[in-house]
């Protein structure tokens, strides 16, 4: 066993593969055993000193500056080593007109970098905007219940809170359309959650037990079926270690809200930024909510978020078509002249489509932001283009002696582009590395 465990933390502590791959293909064969035990051995002590994961970053950083002439193996066996050659001779002639030009060369990438910079720091906003949600494994088979109905000024609104009578409905008598229905309370609850005579006022919500598996959250200590107790509770990851330090806090009992003794049955993940449920550093029964007020048939009492797992293949707008009307021969009088009709809403669409106006979805702010930043990156990223170009033909001028002399001792016109190129591709490999450390940085 012990062995095992040796080997799983070497394993662990092993360089990012693709970084290693990159550098053991590109490094020339005579030099790659020595620059990698480098590389390696001064992996290993930032993994002890920093952590891996900046060890990691660290480490594909010093993989892109290795990869510069001089260290770039031959290609040996090509068939045309001359125009090898070349291409090789380009780059340092390039790399050469850099140094030479510092201030010029620093203007060119510097610019080129703040651009790049700006379009991946906004295009790593949006992908997190358009991921919204994913880390959650039912991802595509979760929904949420809204209710389209008329307001007292006859106004056709759209409203997500049911009363919890309806979840029972849907999960009895529209059971082919739904695996799990879930009552999540409505908005999020703050409390006090408090050890001996430390207290601590935290944000979550009171769910039903079904929840934990619906939303898969994971569940690092405990039992993923701790909330069936009534006087039960989950805590989040950093929630347990602020209240518990480095004691095991299964099993501990807290007090919340000076009235309730519950007792600690898992500790979960905590759940990334991109998720509806992301300020949630615990999870309580619903139960626990509703004991001693309230029971789960009541239809006018309207508190409750239904959320609903579909059966694998089940069709949302056919879901939506079914349940309808479903609560209408449940609702008194008053209620049923507001018109109420129920649909379905899926997980993809609650961040940036979730937003109506007379019953049916319109573009949201968010989205509108998502697009207005998208934007902003492409013109960011096509001035610096210009940018980059504009100087660049204006230095291609002052080396026309350089022009003519390559010319004069038989360079072709191709020739002549190939260098220019080259030039311009190491001036985009560098701009983009400096980008890549400047976003790492911010």
């Amino acid at each position: 066993m012990k062995a095992i465990n040796t080997r799983l933390k070497k394993e662990r502590s092993l360089p990012p593969r693709l970084a290693l791959r990159f550098f053991r293909w590109f490094c020339h064969p005579k030099l790659v055993k020595y620059i990698e035990g480098d590389l390696t051995e001064l992996y290993e002590e930032r993994v002890r000193e920093r952590g891996k994961r900046n060890a990691d970053w660290r480490f594909i950083f010093d993989v892109m500056l290795l990869f510069r002439p001089g260290i770039i193996r031959p290609a040996e066996g090509y068939q045309h080593v001359n125009q090898y050659g070349m291409f090789k001779s380009y780059f340092k002639i390039g790399w050469r007109n850099l140094l030479k030009n510092k201030g010029y060369s620093l203007i060119n990438i510097g610019g080129l970098a703040l651009g790049m910079t700006v379009a991946i720091l906004i295009g790593l906003w949006i992908y997190d905007e358009l991921t919204y949600n994913q880390y959650h494994k039912n991802y595509d088979r979760i929904a949420k219940l809204y209710r389209n109905h008329y307001d007292r000024e006859g106004v056709l609104v759209t409203n997500p809170v049911h009363p919890t009578g309806l979840a029972a409905l849907l999960q009895t008598e529209y059971s082919a359309y739904f695996d799990k229905v879930v009552l999540v309370r409505s908005r999020i609850e703050e409390r006090v959650i408090a050890l001996d005579d430390d207290q601590f006022t935290q944000r979550g919500y009171f769910m039903q037990p079904q929840g934990v598996d619906m939303f898969s959250l994971n569940i690092v200590k405990g039992d993923r079926h701790g909330l069936k107790d009534m006087n039960s509770i989950l805590l989040s990851s950093s929630l347990a270690r602020k209240i518990f330090g480095d004691k095991d806090p299964i099993n501990q009992i807290v007090k919340m809200d000076a009235k309730w003794d519950l007792k600690v049955t898992g500790v979960y993940e905590d759940l990334p930024t991109n998720s509806d449920f992301n300020e949630a550093s615990y999870f309580a029964p619903l139960d626990r909510f509703i004991d001693g007020w309230s029971n789960l048939s009541v239809w006018n009492n309207y508190n409750m978020n239904i959320y609903v797992q579909l059966q694998p293949g089940s069709d949302v707008s056919q879901v939506s078509s079914s349940i309808k009307e479903a609560m209408l021969s449940h609702v008194d009088e008053e209620t049923r002249k507001t018109k109420p009709e129920l649909f379905v809403l899926p997980m993809k669409e609650w961040h940036l489509f979730s937003q109506f106006k007379n019953g049916v979805a319109v573009t949201s702010e968010l989205m509108k932001f998502v697009w207005f930043f998208a934007t902003i990156g492409t013109f960011v990223l096509l001035l610096a283009c210009i940018n980059f170009m504009n100087l660049s033909t204006a230095r291609s001028e002052k080396r026309a002696k350089e022009v003519g002399i390559r010319k004069s001792i038989g360079s072709n016109r191709n020739q002549l582009i190939y260098q220019f190129f080259s030039e311009s591709i190491l001036v985009s490999l560098l701009s983009l590395t400096a980008a890549v450390v400047l976003v790492i940085l911010l």
